[in-house]
């Protein structure tokens, strides 16, 4: 389980500064470069939230100074032992304009020495997935295809799935059923399927066997729903 921070803290907002209201500080080392403010002002009823980087706390803390600009930005109060912060709109665009509050510079700093010590500066890319991230950018391509039984019966069609995923490079996983209705599943190079595809349309044929099928499988794939497959995932055939 990946460590995580909450700190509870009282702001005050710059244009009500007799109002206050609970804020909310969160770490989640599964996004270990962030940072999350949550509160609910009493004069709106509104929830808002920021995210921001973790480093932004670290720069402030250190050096007393603003540190900005961005969406949200920290500065030294006038009065001791406070801290400014202000939140822009989360839309650049948008007319609500900047929220000023102001809050102890003490829990930022014990906030910020708890996720240092589960997540030190310097540690944080070993706490995330690259393959999980990469995975999300470059998901699984795929395409539903025709397939019938090689004897031809009108009763034997069915459909199958073709799909490339961003891991197994010139992979492509084939999954289809067979006479029995189970699904039958393996892998064969993309370059493998398209020159099958190729030499199945010189031959005349719509239809082909895929290579590297298990035994017992006698399903056809329609050469139409490969090219289409192959020009969407690359490797088209020629």
């Amino acid at each position: 389980m990946k460590p995580t921070v909450t700190e509870h803290l009282t702001l005050f907002p710059a244009d009500r500064p007799d109002d206050r209201f609970l804020g909310t500080l969160h770490y989640d080392a599964a996004d270990p470069y962030a940072v999350s403010l949550a509160y609910v002002d009493h004069g709106s009823e509104l929830a808002t939230g920021a995210l921001f980087a973790r480093t932004l706390l670290v720069d402030y803390l250190n050096s007393g100074r603003w540190i900005g600009p961005d969406r949200v930005t920290f500065g030294p109060h006038p009065e001791p032992g406070h801290t400014v912060v202000t939140i822009g709109p989360e839309d650049p665009k948008a007319d609500s304009g900047d929220v000023t509050l102001y809050c102890s510079t003490a829990v930022l700093q014990q906030f910020l020495d708890q996720t240092l010590r589960e997540v030190p500066l310097g540690g944080e890319n070993s706490w995330i997935d690259w393959h999980a991230e990469v995975a999300m950018l470059l998901p699984e391509r795929q395409r539903t295809i025709a397939v019938r039984q090689a004897g031809g019966m009108f009763d034997g069609w069915g459909t199958g799935v073709l799909t490339a995923h961003w891991e197994l490079a010139d992979t492509v996983i084939v999954e289809v059923p067979d006479a029995d209705g189970r699904l039958l599943t393996w892998q064969m190079s993309r370059a493998g399927l398209a020159c099958q595809a190729v030499g199945a349309r010189s031959a005349g044929g719509g239809w082909f066997r895929p290579a590297a099928a298990p035994d017992g499988c006698d399903v056809l794939v329609r050469c139409a729903d490969v090219y289409a497959f192959l020009a969407r995932v690359g490797g088209a055939a020629a």
